[in-house]
Formats: structure tokens, C-alpha cells, sequence
């Protein structure tokens, strides 16, 4: 039997995967986070995950999905608050128009909803900070205590997905790939 296409993107992302963690840690762990240096790094998770929304809502397979999972209301209202509070407005990368084939999109979808389980554990780090408050954690909460029935429920769809369209296999690994390199690039 052939190992979960799920089992296959963990271990076949696992680098790429650590070299994003790494980057995000290098900002969000630092003793001496500024409210500033966060609201960068949401702000480059905003460009992010709005390219890959848009790239992935071009397929209704996923649209649907995407319905109650997209990650940008979330990350407004943190940006809006943070903005707000510092009177900082970060600057945005610029935008990019993500080519992608419906087996592409799957993989970014993984990539997308994965980053949701890591929120808990940076949600509970930034409380730490005496100026973060539950109005700028929105993103990093995302689900709240429905994260594992909402990743569940996705990897049951991937499953799904890749059972009925096994030759996208090979794209579905290429997707979660580029988007790994698309999250490193803009965290640079």
C-alpha cells in the first residue's frame, strides 16, 4: 500500500518546512520583540497567503474549501490593531500572480492549512509580550480549539483529492514545494 499523500508532502517538505519555521522563530522568539517587527512579519504573511488564496480560489474543488479557511480577515484585524496601537503601517511585498494547475493548488493548500497547527504554540509565545493582546493574535489563533478538526477535515479532502486524481500526485508535491519557497522568499 502506497503511504497517505499527506505522509508524503510532511516527509517530502520536512527541510523546506524547518527553513520557514527557522525564519519565523528568528523574528516572533526574539526577547525583545517590537510590536513593529511583528506587524512586518504579518504583513509579509498577508502578501503571502493573499496569493495563494487567490491562486488556489481559481479552482471550485478548493474554492469551497477556502470559504471558511482563509487566513486574510485574520490577518487584517491584526494588522488594523497593531496599526492602530503603534501608529506603524508596515509596508506590503508586492504582490504576485501565482500560476498554479488544480493539483499545484492542493499542495499550497496543505502548505496553508499546515501553518495553522504551528499557531497555537506561537499564540501562546507572543502573550508573553506585555504590548500583544488576544485583538493582534488573530491570525496565529486562526481556528481556535477546532484547529485539529478543521486540519482533519482537510487532509480527509486531500486524501480524497489525490485518491481520485492519482496522477497529480507529482503536482501536489510540486505545490506545497512552491509554496515553502514562496513563504521563504518573502520572509527573507
Amino acid at each position: 500500500m502506497t503511504d497517505l499523500i499527506s505522509t508524503q508532502l510532511k516527509a517530502a517538505t520536512a527541510d523546506l518546512h524547518q527553513e520557514v519555521e527557522n525564519k519565523m522563530s528568528a523574528v516572533l522568539f526574539q526577547d525583545d520583540l517590537r510590536p513593529e517587527s511583528y506587524q512586518q512579519l504579518l504583513a509579509g504573511m498577508y502578501s503571502v497567503y493573499e496569493d495563494m488564496e487567490n491562486a488556489v480560489c481559481r479552482f471550485p474543488s478548493l474554492n469551497e474549501l477556502m470559504t471558511d479557511r482563509s487566513k486574510l480577515k485574520w490577518l487584517e484585524s491584526d494588522l488594523l490593531f497593531l496599526s492602530h496601537q503603534t501608529g506603524f503601517t508596515p509596508s506590503r511585498p508586492p504582490s504576485d500572480s501565482l500560476q498554479v494547475e488544480e493539483g499545484t493548488a492542493w499542495g499550497m493548500m496543505y502548505v496553508m492549512e499546515g501553518a495553522t497547527l504551528g499557531g497555537a504554540v506561537i499564540s501562546r509565545h507572543l502573550a508573553n509580550y506585555s504590548w500583544v493582546s488576544d485583538d493582534c493574535l488573530s491570525f496565529f489563533v486562526s481556528y481556535g480549539d477546532q484547529r485539529g478538526k478543521m486540519w482533519k477535515a482537510f487532509i480527509d479532502s486531500l486524501e480524497n483529492f489525490n485518491q481520485l486524481n492519482p496522477e497529480l500526485n507529482p503536482r501536489i508535491m510540486e505545490g506545497a514545494h512552491n509554496a515553502f519557497h514562496y513563504m521563504n522568499k518573502v520572509l527573507e
